[in-house]
């Protein structure tokens, strides 16, 4: 397990369209390969995005100059701006985060977007409406209170900036499936995913390197011993696009007679298990399922499972689902995203769990 793990950070940052993404997907169709000769590639195309070489930065220029903390969102518009910063309301990232959202006005026209984390540190994340043609910066929480504080006492904050990007409208992705098959098989298949491409800024060795190498090994395991259903291993690629890979799985395949679904999404530090669940009554067979399991003993339950990773376009669809995270907000989309002897350590503990939620059926 460390070692393909290593192998896969050292492949650097893997957000799609890049050499290093491609490198990532070779890397561990190979391992796919030796596993079953029946393993394939899925290709698809999506509009996808990109950062260039130009390094994005903002400032604010009055009432008094300062250089500012930004990451982009993934999907931001390209180019340079300057103008007068409003509070213009919210950006409710993946449905469930209420950022404060400001425009920046020039010659009464927005010009760009800095969206502020009301708690936290700064973190990249994407715009789920999709690529914009507007610039679209964030900032963190010390920063988005000073903006506040300056524009409730009245003051007029100019800002200017610059984002370097690209977009492309055929922009390939790649799902790597194995298929394992059992000889007598129960009714109904079982789906294990987790996707391998990074944030523009990580290496992603939490999120989800460890998630991709788990299902991995497991897909090791099993393929040595008998099954009672039918499995569908997918490493998913641009998770992190806007789910685009587990997006074009669901739409090309038949998931008619999938069972249900488990997504491995982040191994990260810490001894809390989030189980991103629904149904509702599969949600109640796995609380009651695990209620005795002591790999982890402290366990949430999330119902309907939130919205921002790959189980979304098969639950969508009416098909059970459950998502396992040992959620690490301290590394989540950060360049310290990088080997961790206490994440290789949950990724030992997170598989026995994800082989016992494999049986529980």
């Amino acid at each position: 397990m460390d070692k393909l793990w290593r192998e896969l950070i050292d492949c650097g940052i893997k957000s799609v369209g890049t050499p290093e993404k491609e490198k990532a997907e070779e890397l561990l169709f190979r391992e796919f390969q030796k596993i079953s000769p029946d393993a394939y590639k899925l290709e698809f195309t999506f509009e996808g995005w990109g950062v260039t070489n130009i390094p994005s930065w903002l400032k604010i220029t009055a009432p008094k100059e300062m250089e500012l903390e930004t990451f982009l969102f993934l999907g931001s518009g390209n180019g340079a701006f300057s103008g007068e910063l409003r509070l213009i309301g919210y950006n409710i990232v993946w449905n469930m985060y209420y950022w404060d959202r400001y425009g920046v006005f020039r010659d009464g026209k927005l010009v760009a977007y800095v969206s502020g984390r009301p708690k936290g540190r700064l973190i990249s994340q994407t715009l789920i409406e999709g690529n914009s043609e507007l610039p679209h910066l964030i900032v963190d929480e010390k920063t988005n209170r000073m903006i506040k504080e300056l524009l409730e006492k009245g003051e007029k904050v100019m800002v200017e900036g610059e984002t370097g990007t690209y977009t492309k409208k055929d922009m390939r992705g790649c799902d790597l499936v194995l298929p394992l098959r059992a000889e007598a098989p129960e009714a109904g298949k079982i789906i294990i995913c987790a996707h391998y491409d990074t944030m523009y800024n990580t290496k992603g060795a939490f999120d989800n390197g460890s998630g991709a190498v788990i299902i991995t090994e497991i897909a090791k395991i099993l393929s040595k011993g008998k099954l009672r259903k039918d499995i569908d291993f997918i490493l998913m690629d641009a998770e992190e696009c806007r789910l685009e890979g587990a997006k074009a799985y669901a739409s090309c395949k038949d998931i008619s007679d999938v069972d249900y679904l488990i997504n491995v999404d982040g191994a990260g530090r810490g001894d809390v298990l989030e189980v991103w669940c629904g149904y509702e009554p599969f949600e109640r067979e796995l609380i009651e399922y695990l209620q005795e399991d002591e790999i982890f003993l402290q366990k949430v339950y999330k119902n309907p499972p939130p919205p921002g990773s790959d189980h979304v376009p098969f639950y969508e669809r009416g098909i059970d689902c459950c998502e396992l995270t040992v959620n690490d907000q301290d590394l989540l989309h950060m360049p310290e995203d990088d080997y961790q002897e206490e994440v290789l350590e949950n990724m030992k503990r997170l598989l026995p769990l994800v082989l016992k939620v494999i049986d529980l059926h």
